[in-house]
């Protein structure tokens, strides 16, 4: 089932930091499939978080790919190979004007293999709706195969200890 929260484009764009954490467990694996989109599928990786089956800017296999887009530019990264699997992953991604995304895989920081040259800076633009279920690069037909929990945005680039305690559900965790 995908899930479209047209409201949050809105608050999606303008920002010059954000994080967005997700619980998944796909059914499958060596696939391209897509579980956050913000916007309609429009077949890039700009606006999105999704499995990868085969990187094409690293050429590794099944990894994640997982992109901000800017008024100035963006990033498109692709996380390291091996990391679909068919368990619950609790998977976050952070971001701050002018830094490289930070990605995260149950509680670890995966350094993309396509780091870019000079992040972009400026703030979020083209978000038009909050998309779970399906990637800005899935058909409109196609959506995530598997299930989907606890997704949370915020604008603000958590620190790795603030994954962490989202990840394990730590009722303390400092929200400012």
């Amino acid at each position: 089932r995908i899930v479209y929260d047209a409201d949050n484009g809105a608050f999606l764009n303008g920002l010059s930091a954000m994080s967005v954490t997700v619980w998944i467990k796909s059914n499958i694996i060596n696939t391209d499939r897509g579980f956050i989109g913000m916007t309609d599928p429009d077949g890039t990786d700009a606006r999105n978080i999704r499995y990868d089956d085969a990187g094409s800017s690293t050429g590794v296999d099944n990894c994640f790919k997982y992109g901000v887009t800017t008024d100035v530019g963006g990033q498109q990264l692709e996380s390291p190979g091996g990391l679909q699997v068919t368990d619950w992953q609790h998977v976050a991604m952070t971001w701050v004007t002018d830094t490289q995304i930070q990605f995260y895989v149950d509680g670890v920081l995966r350094t993309p293999g396509n780091p870019p040259d000079d992040p972009p800076d400026g703030t979020t633009v083209g978000c038009t709706k909050l998309v779970v279920g399906q990637g800005c690069k899935d058909g409109v037909a196609s959506s995530w195969n598997g299930l989907i929990d606890d997704v949370r945005i915020y604008n603000k680039a958590l620190t790795q200890q603030q994954v962490k305690d989202i990840m394990r559900g730590d009722p303390k965790l400092a929200w400012n």
